[in-house]
């Protein structure tokens, strides 16, 4: 019965000498972020991975869970932040998450993964604003307009145009003779 006793008391100093021993486990920190927004009427996902390792470069995949797409592996340095933009190639995303998928750029065996999630977002087309949105200009009764110069030309065929309800075409040409002959 002694030797029962004895042998869980060597396991045990066994498992912490080895945990001494053995190389140090590597933690894999980081932080990474994922966003979604909207750019002239086309979701995106801005998304961002920070390396927390102190002196190891990760290789980083991002994933789009929800459609498949994987961007190209980019390398982030110890300590350093990288990011992107991703097209969801449509007006309306719904909520999802992108995953990084780690690997150390030194070869060291092992990988891990991180996720993070961005909100559903619904991108309106931009107006596009056209001559026939603005208010139709009027021109200010010819007693107003001053009487002497090329202003008094232009301002007064304004408003012989605008009283008659004439629609005299005058090419920039004819006008610049008409100014110049004056």
């Amino acid at each position: 019965m002694k030797v029962s006793r004895v042998l869980p008391a060597i396991l045990v100093s066994g498992v912490g000498l080895a945990s001494l021993y053995a190389a140090p486990a590597l933690a894999w920190k980081t932080d990474q972020s994922a966003n979604s927004l909207c750019e002239d009427g086309q979701a995106l996902i801005d998304w961002t991975f920070t390396n927390k390792e102190s002196n190891k470069k990760m290789i980083v995949t991002v994933k789009v869970n929800e459609t498949g797409k994987v961007l190209a592996p980019k390398q982030a340095d110890a300590g350093a932040t990288i990011g992107g933009t991703i097209d969801a190639e449509a007006e309306k995303l719904t909520a999802g998450t992108l995953t990084f998928e780690l690997k150390w750029a030194d070869g060291t065996k092992g990988v891990d993964s991180r996720q993070a999630s961005y909100s559903a977002i619904e991108c309106e087309q931009p107006k596009v604003i056209s001559d026939t949105d603005e208010e139709p200009k009027t021109t200010p009764p010819a007693e107003t307009l001053p009487n002497t110069g090329p202003a008094a030309f232009i301002g007064l065929y304004g408003a012989i145009t605008a009283a008659s309800g004439a629609a005299w075409l005058v090419t920039k040409k004819e006008l610049a003779n008409t100014l110049r002959n004056r």
